[in-house]
């Protein structure tokens, strides 16, 4: 009898195990983490939540070679894609799982993906705020530079995209994939605009920045705003991550930055966060997950010392928030 007992508990903790893994709130998979250079690792994360197959990606610098390079890596089993013989498997992830885009601004390492793609894609929504439009229709696809592939803007239109002009701090749903998202404005330089997106899935969210300067450098509050709106949610441990740029490494001057943060700068603007949301605990942020996004790639080293790795130990030598950092790698699978 104490057999079956020991052999039932085993069962029951194997089965909780699982199902604990499989209703994780959202999967990631990074098809892009560089900020710039290596044209098939730009900016570029698919999302999916818990309820469906579909996943949005946010930003599309690079897509296609990255689907592929994320597929042969196994990073899609999650899906459980039935291959067929007629379409190749990276044809099958974009046409069947993938149910639109969010784009945060048009700088080319975010939108270079999408539009390379486009001949080669089926119809999908565009989500963006009507700053990102305007320089996707009047910079991007407008005949001149690309075939206009969306809705509106220079005619003829292809209408291969459906374009969501989204007004900011207000949710849109995008019924395919089942989540919710909610833009906020960012200032990426000035007089250049960019976007953050508040993802929700059932009662849980992750927060994904575009390219983004600091509050301070630029002389706006537009961190501060989202920070503060989103510190309920850090409280009730309703947001499972935080995907936020970190572009150079400390030593950069500010007047070269162009919009980005350093770790120093970062650090900064999470402790704004921490602020927002405890009552300066010794560690305010224990246990959320900050992914880095958008590191700016070295073909320069010195003693053998890249951007990347001295990003990474300045901000791990700076992190006393008790924020877990993930520095994702191409094709990587993310639980989150």
């Amino acid at each position: 009898m104490d057999f079956i007992k020991w052999w039932t508990l085993l069962f029951i903790l194997i089965v909780n195990g699982s199902y604990s893994q499989e209703s994780s709130s959202f999967r990631c998979v990074a098809l892009g983490v560089k900020g710039g250079g290596f044209e098939n690792n730009l900016t570029s994360f698919l999302i999916q939540g818990d309820r469906s197959k579909k996943m949005i990606c946010l930003d599309a610098g690079s897509l296609l070679s990255s689907i592929d390079h994320a597929y042969n890596k196994g990073s899609f089993g999650f899906l459980n894609i039935n291959i067929k013989s007629d379409t190749l498997p990276v044809g099958q992830i974009l046409y069947n799982h993938i149910s639109s885009y969010l784009i945060s601004h048009g700088h080319f390492d975010h939108i270079s993906g999408l539009i390379i793609a486009s001949p080669l894609d089926n119809n999908k929504k565009i989500f963006a705020s009507s700053p990102t439009f305007r320089s996707l229709h009047e910079d991007v696809f407008n005949w001149s530079s690309w075939a206009n592939f969306t809705d509106r803007g220079t005619s003829p239109y292809i209408n291969r995209y459906k374009t969501v002009v989204m007004d900011f701090h207000k949710f849109y749903k995008d019924e395919d994939s089942g989540l919710e998202i909610k833009a906020y404005p960012l200032t990426h330089v000035k007089g250049y605009s960019s976007t953050a997106f508040l993802i929700k899935n059932g009662g849980d969210y992750i927060l994904y920045f575009g390219d983004t300067g600091s509050d301070k450098i630029q002389e706006v509050d537009n961190l501060s705003k989202v920070w503060e709106e989103v510190a309920p949610l850090v409280q009730s441990k309703k947001l499972k991550a935080v995907f936020l740029e970190c572009s150079f490494p400390n030593e950069r001057a500010d007047h070269l930055l162009f919009g980005h943060l350093t770790p120093k700068l970062f650090l900064s603007e999470l402790s704004k966060l921490a602020d927002y949301s405890t009552d300066k605990d010794a560690l305010p942020l224990e246990g959320l997950k900050v992914v880095i996004t958008h590191i700016k790639p070295s073909l320069i080293t010195k003693d053998g010392i890249t951007n990347k790795s001295k990003i990474i130990r300045q901000l791990k030598d700076g992190n006393n928030l008790g924020c877990k950092l993930i520095f994702p790698e191409r094709g990587e699978c993310l639980v989150l």
